[in-house]
Formats: structure tokens, sequence, C-alpha cells
């Protein structure tokens, strides 16, 4: 915002507004970006196969997004009414930097030594999952040689006296 007011741009309603729905559809398509990337990773791909996987899987629709909510919003700068017009100018320009930063940076992190810290993550996560499940099937296992805590602990035997 510091910028806008030194580029001599009003500050209102509608360059305020921008930024957050913008930041809204921005994390949308990195969370999707994530999560093929985290597939890929857990499916025991390298980092940048698991880039290049996330990147196939999304890449189409981050584009599709941007053509609907982008355009669509950038309607809005056809309006006379100033606040309205200069949201649909900074939704155009907010969105298409952001598809940019989604589409070329964020795939280069992610293959280069950040990426790293991402992926040790998940293969960590991974693991504690195989170790919980093999517990699990350990114990519903009826042919193990573990034997099962008794219900009731034994006493004394009682006797009974009939007569």
């Amino acid at each position: 915002l510091k910028t806008l007011g030194t580029g001599n741009m009003l500050i209102d309603i509608g360059t305020v507004m921008a930024p957050s729905v913008a930041l809204g559809v921005t994390v949308d398509d990195v969370v999707h970006f994530m999560l093929w990337f985290r597939r890929g990773i857990a499916d025991g791909l390298d980092r940048r196969q698991a880039t290049m996987l996330a990147y196939k899987g999304c890449a189409r629709a981050m584009y599709q997004s941007w053509g609907v909510i982008g355009i669509g919003l950038s309607v809005f700068s056809l309006s006379p009414f100033g606040p309205t017009q200069r949201f649909g100018h900074m939704m155009l320009a907010m969105l298409t930097i952001a598809l940019v930063g989604n589409l070329v940076f964020m795939p280069a992190l992610l293959s280069g030594p950040l990426g790293a810290v991402f992926s040790w993550s998940v293969l960590r996560i991974e693991r504690a999952k195989a170790r919980r499940e093999q517990r699990r099937s350990l114990k519903a296992d009826p042919g193990s040689d573990e034997l099962p805590a008794p219900h009731v602990s034994p006493g004394p035997a009682k006797q009974v006296v009939h007569a």
C-alpha cells in the first residue's frame, strides 16, 4: 500500500480490497500445488519429478482460474465509479503477478534447497504413518505371538461348598 501512496494512486476501498481477494485466490492455487508436490514426494519421486507432477496436475487449473476470475473481475475496470475501476485494474494486475509467481518461482523454490526442507517433512510424516499402520496391523493380527492382556486379573480361586 505504501507503493500505491507514493505512486500517486488513490488509496480507497477498491485498492484496499483487491489484495485480500487476490491473496485468497493465490493461496488456493498454492495449496493445490503443494498437495500435488506432497503426493509426488510420498510416492517416492525426487523433488524435480514431484515438482513436474504438481505442475502437470495444477498448471491448467491455475490458468483457468486466472482467466475466469481475473478477466471476470477486470470488467470492473470499465466502471465509471473510481473505486470500482481501480479494483478491476488492481485485481487483474495482482492475479497476473500471482500466476507468474505460482508457475515460475514456486516450482523453482521447490526444486531447489527449500524444497529439501518440505520434502523432508513429508517423508517424516509418511514414515510415522507407516509405523502407526504397522502397529495397528500387529494388534489386529490374530496369529500374532503376543498374548492379549486379560480383562480381569486372576484372583485367588474360591472354593464353593455345596450343601
